[in-house]
């Protein structure tokens, strides 16, 4: 499977909007359809009631039309992510340069939300204390926006675990250990499950490479490093116990 995704974008909608599709539910593990949608004028997105679907707002504003009897109207701009569950119509009033990311379910079964669930980072970053931080947690490393977590009910992976849902800001690697090579790095481990990091507001340079198993504590195997711009998505997919491997970020 790709370790690093590039978005393939294809014009849609009558010229309106760009699409590029991430993950295939038929393809990846996590049995989801993940895509990414920029408005190049001003358009509207109707998403397929009849599965749910998490939409994250990277960029630009637009409109939340919510049909029925309970009909309103929401404002969405950067930093806005939200839950639609199965049977909830409604329609996305986009302005240009507005860009989306969204992930849908393949079926209703992979759904657990019974209602409409809209989160601000404004309002995340508000609920935030010097003596709890909640849902907002801040190192030296990087800047974690926790949008939707695990007891959230939202959407399920095909092996029925919860999906969760991070805005996460990298910072540079300068003064971090260095690894066997002399060079800072960034080091994450996954032990299961997978996880997809999609990249939209790179600056500077930066990169990413998936050590080899098995793990050693020295001597480390690792593959080659891939560069990321706005375009990447890097996937991580190691079974507890399988044969994946586990990224060191380069500066």
């Amino acid at each position: 499977m790709q370790k690093l995704i590039k978005n393939d974008w294809h014009n849609e909608c009558d010229g309106c909007y760009d699409r590029a599709q991430i993950l295939r539910y038929d393809v990846h593990p996590e049995g989801l359809d993940v895509d990414r949608i920029r408005f190049l004028v001003a358009g509207r997105l109707e998403p397929r009631s009849s599965v749910g679907h998490i939409i994250s707002v990277l960029r630009g504003s637009g409109k939340l039309l919510l049909k029925g009897d309970n009909g309103q109207t929401l404002h969405l701009e950067a930093g806005v992510h939200f839950y639609l569950l199965p049977g909830m119509e409604a329609i996305l009033d986009a302005e240009p340069g507005t860009e989306l990311l969204r992930v849908s379910s393949p079926s209703a079964s992979q759904t657990r939300g019974s209602k409409l669930l809209l989160r601000n980072e404004v309002f995340l970053a508000a609920c935030a204390s010097g003596s709890q931080l909640l849902r907002w947690v801040l190192t030296p490393q990087y800047l974690s926006r926790r949008i939707f977590l695990h007891h959230d009910p939202v959407l399920l992976s095909k092996s029925g675990h919860p999906v969760s849902w991070f805005h996460t800001t990298m910072f540079d690697v300068a003064g971090l250990p260095v690894n066997e090579d002399g060079q800072p790095v960034f080091k994450m481990s996954y032990n299961s499950r997978t996880e997809v990091n999609f990249c939209y507001e790179v600056k500077g340079t930066a990169r990413v490479r998936m050590a080899q198993h098995p793990y050693l504590e020295s001597k480390q195997l690792w593959g080659p490093w891939f560069p990321l711009d706005g375009d990447s998505t890097y996937h991580l997919n190691e079974a507890a116990g399988g044969r994946e491997g586990r990224p060191g970020r380069g500066p």
